[in-house]
């Protein structure tokens, strides 16, 4: 099937690309690779748009207590800074941050705390901690939401939707097509090389297009740097736990890598801590698993966690090295930096300007 735009994505990602390509005329696919994968951030939303947008497809449960960030010396919790810096002018809201903060007194930071943490939490950060090369930053005192998606409300936007055509294929059959994998993980792969295996295995699947969207990182032939895994913990939290929000960021050693134990994004419900951990990949992650669960226990000194043996979620890829858009007619990669692992609003905001920048573009062309 030919098509004018074909999106390639990890659901529900993608979707507004396709949303805005069909309603400028174009004969529009949307190819979701499975399984869907959860993401180890919550959602900050500073805009109804996207609000509205993602409503659509799932439920959104706000957090009351806003973005909470734990570190051996600070507690913050975003919403009440927000709601103070209101109350009081900018030169007494910074001197009485400080004042709590004593992490905004030292020397080696050359930003803001707050600064550091957005960027930092928007960026790609693996061996060092690169907030001064990241291009965006996460809007912490945004409203915060969990996301959880809704088969009905996918099937209901379908329908809404049925001008964009829908396909999906598991992300293993999807390597299984014509171009081994092997050849696919080929870190020599030059962009054009990379293209046309992508479109090799779209053409074995029976779909072609003008402009190839993809913006599936699993779907990226590079190999990953690190994945984000999940580990379970059965926690009697005693007084703590009519205190604990429902997600919180633990940053142990703020100037250390934010991978491994040293960053963890823990969502707590009903005493079971659901913790996520940028961890290598295909490496034993037993001994990082324990150092998490003595982190914790540092936190919070007297609740007792245990590592339970539940079936482990399946983890996901990230990837560090940055790709090169390829040239169309062939296809349309887009730069894989411009994509956020902590933010769906983030990808959505992307790919309103990837959508509109295309348009533009074919204005000017005529």
């Amino acid at each position: 099937m030919e098509f004018d735009s074909l999106v390639i994505a990890d659901w529900p990602r993608g979707l507004r690309l396709a949303k805005q390509l069909s309603w400028k005329g174009d004969k529009t696919a949307y190819l979701e690779i499975t399984p869907y994968l959860k993401k180890p951030f919550p959602l900050f939303l500073d805009d109804s748009k996207e609000k509205t947008f993602l409503e659509n497809l799932g439920f959104l449960s706000p957090l009351e207590e806003g973005f909470c960030f734990l570190n051996s010396e600070s507690v913050l919790f975003f919403k009440e800074l927000a709601q103070n810096k209101k109350e009081s002018s900018e030169g007494e809201w910074q001197k009485g941050l400080k004042f709590k903060d004593k992490l905004l007194n030292k020397s080696v930071l050359k930003e803001n705390l707050l600064a550091y943490l957005g960027r930092n939490l928007a960026g790609r950060v693996f061996q060092f901690n690169d907030s001064c090369i990241s291009e965006d930053s996460l809007p912490l005192f945004s409203d915060c939401f969990l996301f959880e998606p809704s088969l009905r409300k996918k099937e209901e936007f379908q329908k809404i939707h049925s001008h964009i055509s829908y396909f999906k294929i598991n992300l293993e059959e999807f390597h299984k097509t014509n171009i081994s994998q092997k050849s696919l993980r080929k870190k020599s792969l030059t962009p054009l090389e990379r293209n046309s295996s992508i479109k090799n295995q779209l053409e074995f699947l029976g779909l072609s297009a003008k402009n190839i969207f993809c913006l599936s990182d699993r779907v990226i032939t590079d190999k990953a740097d690190f994945q984000w895994k999940a580990s379970f913990f059965s926690a009697d939290l005693g007084a703590y736990e009519s205190i604990i929000p429902e997600h919180f960021l633990v940053i142990k050693q703020l100037f250390f890598p934010w991978c491994y134990d040293n960053l963890m994004s823990v969502f707590q419900k009903q005493g079971v801590l659901e913790l996520w951990m940028r961890l290598p990949v295909d490496r034993d992650d037993r001994s990082v698993v324990q150092k998490a669960q003595e982190n914790l226990e540092s936190f919070f000194p007297g609740a007792k966690f245990q590592l339970k043996n539940q079936a482990p979620l399946k983890s996901f890829h990230v990837y560090g090295e940055i790709l090169s858009s390829c040239p169309p007619p062939l296809a349309y990669m887009q730069n894989s930096k411009d994509f956020f692992q902590a933010s769906l609003a983030q990808d959505i905001k992307k790919e309103t300007q990837i959508s509109q920048t295309l348009i533009e573009k074919r204005i000017k062309q005529g």
